[in-house]
């Protein structure tokens, strides 16, 4: 967009360049570079060897690491001519480079040295300012500078400069330093003579110096920002025109199922690419016969001998990523899983609107605490991509939201390249691209609520924070179209019925969210009651402070007939505690302390600190208590706690 440069010479080479080679020149200004970074005068910090060798003689002094371009050789050929023999010494102070091997052993074993010739490496800038205070003149014989900082450090000092006649360096010195032609001798050798031994035109020009106005790094950094203020949004547009839908799986079953949706219902996908194991390439050709062109990549072809990780959520993220890399992949394209199905008529503005990707979000990740019954491998990714997201600032939307999702493939690369070996840590791959989108190019991504039926697949598995306003997409369970289940007796596939079965599900689904959703605000309630009544937020928990496990609880607890509820709690372990895993036994009594309801929560990871325990309310009312028991290695602790049975008829709205 803007290219700048440290001298306007510089940013002419480079235009000059680009014409030649045929491309449009870049937008471009310069900012030269300050010259006030200037280390105190303190001589009891200058090297004693410089002054000792230094004090009381005439020389030229050349500041910089000794390189080829710095043209270093040309002035030490200039003073064996005769400076030498004149009394003038000859100072580099630098570290040597590169490509200069013939020079460096010339240097190192010239006669002069230590006489009138010396060779300075690892100075402190203490020592480089007595250098430049106390030299007769700085000579910058250099074939080409960026800038040429030597010169305005000199100037800053007061010290006379000559240097070869190159534009940057005349740009950089106007009438202050003095010019001679490059790898002129001659010239050189006569103004250096000059220097040394005309006392009157060494006064004029240390007299002429005193009209240098100093450029200051905050010169600097004002222009580089009025620069920047010349610069005028682009705006860029979503691209569009997508054909492609990219699938991962290993079942070629469902994914052929999901296929006669997709074939159906999204009439601008053209082709579909199965990433799957090599082992289930021809059962996934072999299941799905239709318009769209299956092309299969399988484990081989994305891997390219890379080793899977176990973890699931590892697996997913790492597959998807190799798979951006793959060159047969469109620009921009739908990421879909084998379990999702359009419900309705899908087109391309689902995805792509008014220039924008839409991004489809469920949750809000550093809020998941997962699962109700135990912790997965997804609830254990989505914790380390929360943590990866508030670390880089990102915003944290759960973008995992169970529904295909478009992906510009430039887009996704640059976000693995930004973030070296991502892909290899276990998240989701979902969120982590789409809340990078939202941060970098938030003018072309637009986050929008989830639209996925059975996400959650039960009210039961987590409580839903953004409730959708319409479903499109369903993530289909097959458990869930079994007998007695919310769609048992409907069609588990693509057939004549299927438009009017979506919206008896959807209608079903809907309700059975909002009896849990209603759920949840009962809870929400009584703890803001129980708050206000106790003093205290009505807490679950286990702590082992003072040396004893122990079981934290309200003194008392809602349950709703016939409803459901998640339970909050936390460990709050000390070191030793945490190394332990963590067993839960709770359930409901009876007004005779009797089980009527039992749970166990699985053993955990110790490191958890906060989870949820998932309990059912029943028909009968009644006196009843809720009975926790915790297990820490060997240490055990319970408690009985007082409930209340409430809501006469089943949770509607």
């Amino acid at each position: 967009d803007l290219l700048i440069t440290s001298t306007k010479s510089v940013l002419e080479d480079v235009h000059r360049l680009q014409r030649e080679l045929g491309v449009p020149e870049t937008k471009g200004g310069f900012s030269w570079l300050g010259s006030d970074f200037c280390a105190e005068a303190s001589e009891d910090r200058v090297d004693g060897k410089v002054k000792e060798c230094l004090r009381g003689k005439k020389y030229a002094l050349c500041v910089g690491t000794i390189e080829p371009r710095k043209n270093l050789g040309f002035v030490l050929d200039a003073f064996e001519k005769g400076l030498f023999e004149d009394d003038i010494s000859l100072v580099f102070a630098g570290r040597t480079g590169w490509n200069v091997e013939a020079l460096k052993k010339r240097i190192e074993s010239h006669p002069e040295k230590g006489k009138h010739f010396y060779h300075f490496e690892g100075l402190n800038d203490e020592s480089i300012d007595w250098l430049y205070r106390h030299a007769r003149v700085v000579a910058f014989p250099t074939y080409d500078e960026g800038f040429g900082l030597p010169m305005i450090e000199a100037f800053e000092r007061g010290t006379p400069v000559i240097c070869s006649d190159r534009p940057v360096l005349r740009e950089v010195g106007k009438d202050l330093a003095d010019y001679f032609p490059l790898n002129d001798e001659e010239a050189c050798r006569t103004l250096i003579r000059k220097y040394a031994s005309d006392e009157g035109f060494y006064k004029e020009r240390k007299e002429n110096l005193k009209n240098y106005h100093r450029f200051t790094w905050k010169n600097t950094a004002d222009r580089i920002l009025e620069l920047f203020e010349t610069l005028e949004p682009v705006p860029r547009m979503a691209k569009t025109g997508v054909r492609q839908m990219v699938c991962l799986t290993a079942r070629p079953e469902a994914v052929c199922a999901s296929l006669r949706y997709v074939d159906a219902l999204m009439p601008f996908i053209e082709e579909v690419v199965l990433c799957c194991p090599d082992r289930m390439a021809e059962a996934m050709k072999a299941g799905y016969s239709g318009r769209l062109n299956i092309r299969i990549l399988t484990d081989s072809d994305v891997l390219q001998g890379a080793p899977l990780p176990e973890d699931h959520q590892g697996r997913n993220t790492f597959l998807r990523a190799q798979a951006m890399r793959n060159g047969g992949l469109d620009d921009v394209f739908i990421m879909s899983d084998d379990d999702y199905r359009p419900l309705r008529e899908i087109d391309e503005d689902f995805f792509i609107r008014d220039g924008r990707y839409q991004a489809f979000y469920c949750h809000d990740i550093d809020e998941w605490i997962g699962t109700a019954n135990h912790m997965t491998s997804y609830d254990e990714g989505m914790r380390r991509t929360a943590a990866f997201l508030s670390e880089n600032n990102f915003s944290t939307k759960q973008y995992s939201s169970h529904m295909p999702q478009v992906i510009d493939r430039e887009l996704y690369l640059e976000l693995l390249e930004r973030f070296p070996g991502i892909e290899s840590r276990g998240y989701d791959e979902w969120s982590i691209y789409f809340n990078y989108l939202v941060k970098e190019y938030p003018d072309l991504t637009e986050p929008r609520p989830y639209e996925t039926l059975c996400w959650p697949g039960m009210g039961t598995d987590w409580n839903v924070k953004y409730m959708p306003e319409r479903y499109s997409f369903e993530n289909y369970y097959e458990e869930l179209y079994k007998d007695g289940q919310i769609f048992g007796g409907f069609s588990e596939s693509f057939c004549e019925k299927t438009a009017e079965e979506s919206e008896e599900k959807i209608r079903r689904y809907r309700k059975h969210i909002r009896q849990y959703a209603a759920c949840d605000r009962l809870y929400r309630d009584y703890a803001a009651v129980y708050e206000l009544e106790k003093g205290r937020y009505p807490e679950f928990g286990i702590t082992d402070a003072g040396g004893t496990l122990k079981v934290l609880a309200p003194d008392y607890f809602p349950i709703p007939r016939r409803g459901f509820l998640r339970i909050p709690f936390f460990a709050a372990l000390n070191d030793a505690g945490k190394k332990e895993k963590i067993q839960i036994t709770y359930g409901i009594l009876d007004s005779k302390k009797e089980l009527v309801h039992g749970w166990l929560r699985e053993t955990m990871d110790p490191g958890t600190v906060l989870f949820e325990l998932p309990v059912y309310g029943f028909s009968s009312r009644g006196k009843y208590f809720l009975s926790v028991g915790v297990t820490v290695g060997k240490e055990t602790d319970s408690l009985v706690v007082p409930m209340l049975n409430v809501l006469e008829e089943e949770a509607e709205d």
